[in-house]
């Protein structure tokens, strides 16, 4: 299971999960100089997890669950029952490399899937993704002469969801990904995080040296990413939950 500290932003009545530094665009994308462009979506919430599909070797879809903490970091109790209203979306971007004006940006177009809230103690299933695998993954080298990005590719996603009858306001959340829909019917005591929250998920993986990553930077292993997201054809989106 991949485990990530996110900090929470709250507009309206919904919540958007924020990556912290180690999982967001500018810092994993390895040609520092390009812009990222989110499609109607804040590009600085989007998580990029090419290097955790790439490193599990993953080849499934991808389950989404969330502990909430307050600003203490510490675990939220849950004591609250969800409603018909309590609903999350989880977007999957394609990032496709575009020009304008002669310079070069990356945008990442969105995919939504829609998800009824549901919860067991004090963790919250989100949803899931669509199938990924390795090959879907987007990529870039970099060099002495020149810099070079995949046309298109996935390993994005977003998290928007709205929660009723909270009692604290969470600041912080525990984000997790399981290759593997939890059985909400049994004790899943290994889903559970303590310990002051794992040691803050081991200090978020931040002081670890480089050589311990594979960085999504390998060629292109397949021309066909019918798989990804289209690039261009959905509509307009709006933060609110419908």
């Amino acid at each position: 299971m991949i485990k990530k500290i996110c900090i929470l932003s709250k507009i309206g009545d919904n919540y958007i999960l924020v990556p912290k530094n180690n999982s967001n665009l500018e810092n994993k994308c390895i040609i520092p100089s390009l812009d990222h462009i989110g499609d109607h979506f804040d590009s600085n919430h989007i998580f990029d997890f090419r290097t955790e599909i790439l490193n599990n070797c993953i080849n499934n879809s991808l389950h989404f669950y969330i502990k909430l903490l307050d600003d203490n970091m510490t675990e939220l109790d849950l004591n609250f029952t969800s409603n018909v209203d309590d609903i999350a979306l989880i977007y999957t971007f394609n990032r496709k490399k575009e020009k304008n004006n002669n310079i070069n940006f990356l945008k990442y177009y969105p995919k939504i899937n829609k998800f009824s809230i549901r919860k067991n103690r004090n963790i919250i299933y989100l949803g899931n993704s669509e199938k990924v695998n390795m090959r879907q993954v987007a990529y870039e080298n970099t060099g002495c002469f020149s810099n070079f990005c995949s046309d298109n590719g996935g390993g994005y996603y977003g998290f928007n969801f709205k929660l009723s009858n909270i009692n604290i306001e969470p600041t912080y959340a525990v984000l997790m990904i399981a290759k593997k829909k939890m059985n909400f019917a049994r004790n899943n005591s290994n889903y559970y995080v303590n310990n002051r929250i794992e040691s803050i998920i081991n200090e978020e993986f931040e002081r670890a040296s480089e050589s311990e990553y594979i960085f999504p930077s390998a060629q292109q292993m397949s021309n066909n990413r019918s798989n990804i997201v289209p690039n261009n054809s959905e509509p307009e989106i709006e933060y609110n939950i419908p």
